[in-house]
Protein backbone atom coordinates (compact mmCIF):
# COMPACT_ATOMS: atom_id res chain seq x y z
CA UNK A 1 0.00 0.00 0.00
CA UNK A 2 1.16 3.52 -0.77
CA UNK A 3 -0.36 5.07 2.37
CA UNK A 4 -3.15 6.97 0.64
CA UNK A 5 -5.90 4.89 2.26
CA UNK A 6 -4.80 5.95 5.75
CA UNK A 7 -4.01 9.61 4.99
CA UNK A 8 -7.16 10.98 6.68
CA UNK A 9 -7.33 10.89 10.45
CA UNK A 10 -8.11 13.28 13.34
CA UNK A 11 -5.32 15.84 13.60
CA UNK A 12 -4.36 18.68 15.91
CA UNK A 13 -1.15 20.60 15.20
CA UNK A 14 1.42 20.69 17.96
CA UNK A 15 1.09 24.06 19.70
CA UNK A 16 -2.38 24.61 18.30
CA UNK A 17 -3.73 27.92 19.57
CA UNK A 18 -0.33 29.58 19.69
CA UNK A 19 0.53 32.45 17.35
CA UNK A 20 1.71 31.18 13.99
CA UNK A 21 0.30 27.64 14.38
CA UNK A 22 -2.47 26.32 12.17
CA UNK A 23 -5.98 25.86 13.52
CA UNK A 24 -9.24 25.14 11.65
CA UNK A 25 -10.45 28.32 10.00
CA UNK A 26 -13.75 30.20 9.79
CA UNK A 27 -16.43 30.09 8.66
CA UNK A 28 -16.64 26.28 8.45
CA UNK A 29 -13.87 25.36 10.94
CA UNK A 30 -13.45 22.09 9.04
CA UNK A 31 -11.00 19.52 10.44
CA UNK A 32 -7.59 19.02 8.88
CA UNK A 33 -7.72 17.49 5.42
CA UNK A 34 -5.40 14.56 4.61
CA UNK A 35 -2.73 15.16 7.28
CA UNK A 36 -1.08 11.89 6.23
CA UNK A 37 -0.79 12.67 2.51
CA UNK A 38 2.82 13.70 3.00
CA UNK A 39 3.57 10.08 3.93
CA UNK A 40 2.21 8.63 0.68
CA UNK A 41 4.83 6.80 -1.40
CA UNK A 42 5.97 9.08 -4.24
CA UNK A 43 5.98 7.99 -7.87
CA UNK A 44 9.44 9.31 -8.77
CA UNK A 45 10.79 11.41 -5.89
CA UNK A 46 13.20 9.66 -3.55
CA UNK A 47 11.17 10.74 -0.53
CA UNK A 48 8.28 13.11 0.26
CA UNK A 49 10.75 15.48 1.92
CA UNK A 50 13.21 15.59 -0.99
CA UNK A 51 12.18 19.11 -2.03
CA UNK A 52 10.92 20.41 1.29
CA UNK A 53 11.62 24.17 1.49
CA UNK A 54 12.99 25.85 4.58
CA UNK A 55 10.55 27.12 7.23
CA UNK A 56 8.17 30.06 6.76
CA UNK A 57 9.35 33.46 8.01
CA UNK A 58 9.06 34.27 11.69
CA UNK A 59 5.90 36.19 12.52
CA UNK A 60 7.96 39.11 13.84
CA UNK A 61 10.07 39.36 10.66
CA UNK A 62 9.87 42.18 8.12
CA UNK A 63 9.02 39.70 5.36
CA UNK A 64 6.07 38.31 7.29
CA UNK A 65 4.75 41.78 8.15
CA UNK A 66 4.99 42.83 4.50
CA UNK A 67 3.17 39.70 3.30
CA UNK A 68 0.59 40.02 6.07
CA UNK A 69 -0.29 43.60 5.13
CA UNK A 70 -0.51 42.73 1.44
CA UNK A 71 -2.95 39.84 1.82
CA UNK A 72 -4.97 41.71 4.45
CA UNK A 73 -5.57 44.58 2.02
CA UNK A 74 -5.89 42.90 -1.36
CA UNK A 75 -7.20 39.47 -0.34
CA UNK A 76 -10.15 40.66 1.72
CA UNK A 77 -13.62 39.68 0.62
CA UNK A 78 -14.57 43.36 0.50
CA UNK A 79 -11.17 44.70 -0.60
CA UNK A 80 -11.16 48.28 -1.87
CA UNK A 81 -7.71 47.94 -3.48
CA UNK A 82 -8.20 44.75 -5.54
CA UNK A 83 -9.15 45.74 -9.08
CA UNK A 84 -11.53 43.87 -11.35
CA UNK A 85 -8.84 42.10 -13.37
CA UNK A 86 -7.26 40.80 -10.15
CA UNK A 87 -10.62 39.47 -8.98
CA UNK A 88 -11.09 37.80 -12.37
CA UNK A 89 -7.67 36.11 -12.18
CA UNK A 90 -8.25 35.07 -8.57
CA UNK A 91 -11.59 33.49 -9.50
CA UNK A 92 -10.12 31.81 -12.60
CA UNK A 93 -7.56 29.93 -10.45
CA UNK A 94 -10.09 28.45 -8.00
CA UNK A 95 -10.14 24.91 -9.55
CA UNK A 96 -7.34 22.44 -8.91
CA UNK A 97 -4.12 22.69 -10.89
CA UNK A 98 -4.75 19.44 -12.78
CA UNK A 99 -8.11 20.74 -14.04
CA UNK A 100 -6.44 23.91 -15.36
CA UNK A 101 -3.10 22.67 -16.73
CA UNK A 102 -4.19 19.49 -18.53
CA UNK A 103 -6.35 21.40 -21.06
CA UNK A 104 -3.45 23.79 -21.71
CA UNK A 105 -1.26 20.78 -22.44
CA UNK A 106 -3.96 19.40 -24.75
CA UNK A 107 -3.90 22.58 -26.81
CA UNK A 108 -0.12 22.41 -27.14
CA UNK A 109 -0.22 18.73 -28.11
CA UNK A 110 -2.78 19.43 -30.84
CA UNK A 111 -0.99 22.50 -32.18
CA UNK A 112 2.39 20.75 -32.19
CA UNK A 113 0.81 17.67 -33.81
CA UNK A 114 2.23 15.27 -31.24
CA UNK A 115 1.88 11.58 -31.96
CA UNK A 116 -0.22 9.37 -29.70
CA UNK A 117 2.93 8.08 -27.98
CA UNK A 118 4.35 11.59 -27.56
CA UNK A 119 1.06 12.87 -26.14
CA UNK A 120 0.75 9.88 -23.81
CA UNK A 121 4.23 10.44 -22.46
CA UNK A 122 3.59 14.17 -21.99
CA UNK A 123 0.37 13.59 -20.03
CA UNK A 124 1.98 10.84 -17.97
CA UNK A 125 4.88 13.09 -17.00
CA UNK A 126 2.53 15.99 -16.34
CA UNK A 127 0.31 14.09 -13.93
CA UNK A 128 3.05 12.06 -12.25
CA UNK A 129 4.72 15.38 -11.46
CA UNK A 130 1.44 16.75 -10.11
CA UNK A 131 0.98 13.70 -7.89
CA UNK A 132 4.51 13.90 -6.49
CA UNK A 133 4.21 17.66 -5.97
CA UNK A 134 1.03 17.13 -3.93
CA UNK A 135 2.81 14.58 -1.73
CA UNK A 136 5.78 16.90 -1.30
CA UNK A 137 3.56 19.85 -0.45
CA UNK A 138 1.55 18.00 2.19
CA UNK A 139 4.80 16.80 3.73
CA UNK A 140 5.81 20.45 4.10
CA UNK A 141 2.41 21.71 5.23
CA UNK A 142 2.12 19.26 8.11
CA UNK A 143 5.78 19.69 9.03
CA UNK A 144 5.50 23.45 9.53
CA UNK A 145 1.78 23.77 10.47
CA UNK A 146 1.78 27.49 9.63
CA UNK A 147 -1.38 29.45 10.21
CA UNK A 148 -3.60 30.83 7.46
CA UNK A 149 -4.00 34.57 6.76
CA UNK A 150 -7.53 34.59 8.19
CA UNK A 151 -6.25 33.25 11.52
CA UNK A 152 -3.33 35.66 11.54
CA UNK A 153 -5.37 38.72 10.58
CA UNK A 154 -8.09 38.04 13.12
CA UNK A 155 -5.64 37.67 16.02
CA UNK A 156 -2.57 39.69 15.09
CA UNK A 157 -2.22 41.93 18.12
CA UNK A 158 1.17 41.94 19.76
CA UNK A 159 3.07 41.36 16.51
CA UNK A 160 3.45 44.91 15.15
CA UNK A 161 0.15 44.47 13.30
CA UNK A 162 -3.38 45.49 14.23
CA UNK A 163 -5.93 42.66 14.21
CA UNK A 164 -9.23 42.65 12.35
CA UNK A 165 -11.52 40.14 14.10
CA UNK A 166 -14.15 40.27 11.33
CA UNK A 167 -11.84 39.85 8.30
CA UNK A 168 -12.90 37.40 5.59
CA UNK A 169 -10.94 36.24 2.56
CA UNK A 170 -12.28 36.43 -1.01
CA UNK A 171 -12.06 32.64 -1.31
CA UNK A 172 -12.99 30.33 1.54
CA UNK A 173 -9.82 29.03 3.18
CA UNK A 174 -9.03 25.34 2.52
CA UNK A 175 -8.80 23.08 5.61
CA UNK A 176 -5.07 22.48 5.92
CA UNK A 177 -1.96 24.46 6.92
CA UNK A 178 -0.80 27.39 4.83
CA UNK A 179 2.87 26.87 4.00
CA UNK A 180 3.69 26.27 1.22
CA UNK A 181 0.92 26.83 -1.34
CA UNK A 182 -0.31 23.54 -2.80
CA UNK A 183 -1.79 25.13 -5.90
CA UNK A 184 1.53 26.78 -6.63
CA UNK A 185 3.56 23.65 -5.94
CA UNK A 186 1.40 21.47 -8.18
CA UNK A 187 1.12 24.17 -10.85
CA UNK A 188 4.88 24.66 -10.71
CA UNK A 189 5.51 20.96 -11.26
CA UNK A 190 3.14 20.79 -14.21
CA UNK A 191 4.41 24.02 -15.77
CA UNK A 192 8.00 22.81 -15.45
CA UNK A 193 7.19 19.59 -17.30
CA UNK A 194 5.81 21.64 -20.19
CA UNK A 195 8.74 24.07 -20.12
CA UNK A 196 11.20 21.18 -20.13
CA UNK A 197 9.45 19.57 -23.11
CA UNK A 198 8.65 22.63 -25.21
CA UNK A 199 10.46 25.64 -23.76
CA UNK A 200 8.64 28.52 -22.11
CA UNK A 201 7.30 29.74 -25.48
CA UNK A 202 5.85 26.68 -27.25
CA UNK A 203 4.90 28.66 -30.35
CA UNK A 204 1.21 28.17 -29.57
CA UNK A 205 -1.45 30.68 -28.58
CA UNK A 206 -3.12 29.03 -25.59
CA UNK A 207 -6.66 29.86 -24.55
CA UNK A 208 -6.67 29.73 -20.77
CA UNK A 209 -10.09 28.46 -19.69
CA UNK A 210 -11.44 27.77 -16.20
CA UNK A 211 -14.76 26.17 -15.27
CA UNK A 212 -14.85 28.52 -12.28
CA UNK A 213 -14.91 31.60 -14.53
CA UNK A 214 -16.07 30.63 -18.04
CA UNK A 215 -16.54 34.28 -19.01
CA UNK A 216 -12.86 35.05 -18.48
CA UNK A 217 -10.95 33.09 -21.10
CA UNK A 218 -7.63 34.79 -21.75
CA UNK A 219 -4.56 34.15 -23.88
CA UNK A 220 -1.19 32.72 -22.85
CA UNK A 221 1.87 32.74 -25.07
CA UNK A 222 4.29 31.50 -22.39
CA UNK A 223 3.87 28.88 -19.68
CA UNK A 224 5.38 31.34 -17.20
CA UNK A 225 2.30 33.51 -17.64
CA UNK A 226 0.46 30.81 -15.68
CA UNK A 227 3.26 30.69 -13.12
CA UNK A 228 3.06 34.44 -12.54
CA UNK A 229 -0.74 34.37 -12.37
CA UNK A 230 -1.12 31.65 -9.76
CA UNK A 231 1.49 33.22 -7.46
CA UNK A 232 -0.58 36.41 -7.45
CA UNK A 233 -3.96 34.66 -7.46
CA UNK A 234 -3.58 32.93 -4.10
CA UNK A 235 -2.74 36.28 -2.49
CA UNK A 236 -5.66 38.00 -4.20
CA UNK A 237 -7.93 35.20 -3.01
CA UNK A 238 -6.84 35.95 0.55
CA UNK A 239 -5.74 32.41 1.42
CA UNK A 240 -1.92 32.59 1.14
CA UNK A 241 0.99 34.82 2.00
CA UNK A 242 3.12 35.70 -1.04
CA UNK A 243 6.23 33.95 0.29
CA UNK A 244 4.27 30.71 0.56
CA UNK A 245 3.26 31.00 -3.09
CA UNK A 246 6.81 31.71 -4.20
CA UNK A 247 8.33 28.89 -2.15
CA UNK A 248 5.63 26.46 -3.28
CA UNK A 249 6.23 27.39 -6.91
CA UNK A 250 9.98 26.92 -6.57
CA UNK A 251 9.59 23.54 -4.89
CA UNK A 252 7.05 22.42 -7.48
CA UNK A 253 9.25 23.37 -10.39
CA UNK A 254 12.05 21.36 -8.81
CA UNK A 255 9.73 18.36 -8.54
CA UNK A 256 8.84 18.77 -12.21
CA UNK A 257 12.46 19.05 -13.22
CA UNK A 258 13.32 15.90 -11.26
CA UNK A 259 10.44 13.93 -12.75
CA UNK A 260 11.20 14.83 -16.36
CA UNK A 261 14.84 13.83 -15.86
CA UNK A 262 14.15 10.52 -14.15
CA UNK A 263 10.83 9.19 -15.49
CA UNK A 264 9.86 7.82 -18.90
CA UNK A 265 13.19 8.72 -20.46
CA UNK A 266 13.51 8.46 -24.21
CA UNK A 267 16.09 6.09 -25.63
CA UNK A 268 16.50 8.12 -28.79
CA UNK A 269 17.42 11.70 -29.56
CA UNK A 270 14.59 14.15 -28.81
CA UNK A 271 12.39 15.05 -31.76
CA UNK A 272 11.63 18.56 -32.90
CA UNK A 273 8.61 18.52 -30.61
CA UNK A 274 10.73 18.21 -27.48
CA UNK A 275 13.54 20.23 -26.01
CA UNK A 276 16.65 18.68 -24.51
CA UNK A 277 15.92 18.07 -20.84
CA UNK A 278 19.19 19.78 -19.93
CA UNK A 279 18.12 23.02 -21.57
CA UNK A 280 18.78 26.47 -20.15
CA UNK A 281 15.17 26.57 -18.98
CA UNK A 282 16.14 24.17 -16.19
CA UNK A 283 19.55 25.44 -15.19
CA UNK A 284 18.38 28.37 -13.08
CA UNK A 285 16.46 26.07 -10.74
CA UNK A 286 18.74 25.65 -7.74
CA UNK A 287 17.01 22.50 -6.56
CA UNK A 288 19.96 20.95 -4.75
CA UNK A 289 19.55 23.46 -1.93
CA UNK A 290 16.02 22.15 -1.34
CA UNK A 291 17.04 18.52 -1.21
CA UNK A 292 16.44 16.26 1.74
CA UNK A 293 17.78 12.73 2.08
Amino acid sequence: MDGSATAQFPYTAAGSGSAGVWVPTPPAFAPASLPGWGRVTPWIMRSPAQFRPGPPPAIDSDLYVMDFNEVKDIGAQNSVVRIGLETDVATWWVPSAVILWNPIASQVAAARKLSISESSRMFALLNIAAADAAIACYDSKYTYNFWRPISAIRSADGFRIAPDPNWLSLLATPPFPEYPSAHNEISGAMAQILISLFGDKPGVTMVAHSPAHPGFDHLWFRFTQGIDEVINARVWEGIHFRNSDEQGMRAGRCVGQFVVRHALRRHTRATGNERNNDSDDDHHLACDSLGRS
